[in-house]
């Protein structure tokens, strides 16, 4: 026992230790503590009370873990050596004639961890080894005593690949120097070695997120209640993604890639870079559209980017592709950090100057802008989902499919200009009230749309206010639903769902 003490003692000062590894060997280090001081206490205390008892009996130690037993003879032995003891009986051996003081409902102790071990780096599962199932016996002390050898380590590959084998033998140096060196090892050891990856910096990264949940931000218009619940139940019913799949690109970039970035001067780039190309992108028509990493590369991207790709690793070449599928409609820059010329962007009226170095945009001018950005995809996506699912329609009635498409929104163009401010109320999908005309009448009119789809079942059924609450909202989610499942089958992923008009 005390070789294992020591063993675990030198592991944790000698070797360079993952943070797994870290808990692992500190843990046995405890272990082989506790049990030395019980044996010690046992051959000291324990065994010597139960060769010659003595009355009055002991008071129990509070400082012993104790135990559980079903044998009553060991229960009365524990209790005579002063142990902790619980006499475990069955409820059938408790008659009328048992005295009982108390009934007491067992907790487990809250200074144990009931989770899996979790990477601190990467935040993975990563449980640690199995040693004994099963119950208490020498079998289990023999399985628990385990000795860490350096190869078992997470960390010991990484140790072992900075060492070089070459080396020359150093002479022997004084007692001074020796215990320098060993400091100036340890200090190097300390900086040269990693065992998790390094955190990257997230704030010109997506944070990881579901994207079955409609993003609750500050800067984002307010969620839809019934479109929220229509993605959550949508999600628990999800089925296999079509063979004949349709892509899982954006034809404009998702609204909630730029409020993820932690960093406010990378949210301010990817808005002032959206608004640069936002005019240029609106009568473009990218085939097949962008990839969510090609957005964030180009959003994330200054104009000298484009002048020094840099090749030959990952995220160079993602940049490069971004910038050859987008680049060829931007303004021509030699640098700055956005590619606006003049550091001006502009929506719908509102001109910003931006600072040249920590672009920034108002708050309310951002939630305009990603409403629009919502509206934009949900149409994009409807409409393309539509000729997808329903070519034979817009082959022979093109005129009539898209006036059905259209009957579902307030105008063809949001606004009824790509220049004008934005609408001043809520119209058709976008409105809260489930009883409101024009909500009833985009909800129809999208499952008039959606009739014409393949489908396993029968049809969602029309919604009117004749309905009672229950059924109009089941019935309007019925709808929403049929659509995100339809969707998530032929991209592999979630639709981009309409806002709530900003206030």
């Amino acid at each position: 026992m005390m070789q294992q003490v020591r063993s675990s003692l030198n592991h944790i000062d000698r070797y360079p230790l993952s943070w797994r590894d870290i808990v692992a060997c500190v843990a046995e280090f405890q272990r082989g503590v506790l049990e030395c001081l019980a044996y010690m206490d046992y051959y000291q205390v324990i065994f010597p009370r139960c060769e010659k008892p003595s009355f009055p009996f002991p008071e129990f130690n509070q400082y012993w873990m104790g135990a559980f037993t079903t044998d009553h003879q060991i229960a009365e032995m524990l209790f005579r050596t002063g142990v902790p003891v619980w006499f475990v009986r069955h409820d059938d051996t408790v008659n009328n004639s048992t005295i009982i003081n108390d009934i007491v409902l067992a907790h487990p102790p809250r200074g144990i961890v009931q989770a899996m071990y979790t990477d601190p780096a990467t935040g993975t599962p990563k449980p640690f080894p199995l040693r004994y199932v099963g119950t208490d016996a020498p079998s289990r002390q023999r399985a628990c005593r385990h000795h860490y050898k350096p190869e078992e380590m997470e960390a010991h590959a990484i140790f072992v690949s900075r060492v070089e084998p070459d080396q020359e033998t150093p002479s022997l140096p004084s007692p001074q120097s020796a215990e320098e060196s060993r400091k100036e090892h340890r200090k190097d050891r300390a900086n040269s070695v990693q065992p998790y990856r390094m955190l990257r910096n997230r704030g010109n990264v997506q944070e990881n997120r579901s994207k079955w949940i409609d993003l609750n931000h500050p800067l984002m218009p307010l969620r839809h209640i019934l479109w929220v619940e229509a993605l959550a139940s949508a999600k628990s019913q999800k089925k296999d993604v079509s063979q004949a799949g349709m892509g899982a690109g954006y034809l404009f970039p998702e609204p909630a890639s730029f409020v993820t970035p932690q960093s406010a001067d990378t949210r301010g780039r990817y808005l002032a870079n959206w608004l640069v190309l936002r005019p240029l992108w609106l009568g473009t028509r990218k085939v097949p559209p962008p990839l969510p990493k090609h957005w964030r590369a180009f959003l994330s991207s200054r104009p000298q980017d484009a002048r020094n790709p840099s090749t030959g690793t990952h995220t160079g070449e993602i940049y490069k592709s971004a910038l050859d599928f987008i680049g060829d409609i931007l303004p021509d820059i030699a640098q700055g950090d956005t590619w606006s010329k003049d550091n001006k962007v502009s929506f719908r009226g509102t001109t910003v100057l931006l600072n040249p170095t920590t672009p920034a945009l108002p708050d309310r001018l951002v939630q305009d802008v990603l409403w629009e950005l919502s509206e934009l995809c949900f149409r994009a996506e409807l409409l393309s989902l539509d000729k997808f699912l329903a070519p034979a329609k817009w082959a022979d009635e093109p005129l009539q499919r898209e006036e059905l498409y259209d009957s579902i929104f307030e105008s063809p163009i949001i606004g009824g200009s790509w220049d004008g401010p934005l609408p001043e109320r809520s119209f058709g999908l976008h409105h809260d009230d489930l009883h409101d005309a024009t909500f009833l009448a985009s909800v129809n009119s999208l499952r008039h749309l959606m009739t014409a789809w393949p489908r396993d079942g029968p049809p969602p059924v029309p919604v009117d206010n004749s309905m009672s609450e229950g059924r109009l909202k089941h019935g309007i989610l019925q709808i929403m639903r049929f659509y995100v499942r339809r969707f998530f089958c032929h991209t592999g992923r979630p639709p981009v769902v309409p806002r709530s008009l900003p206030a």
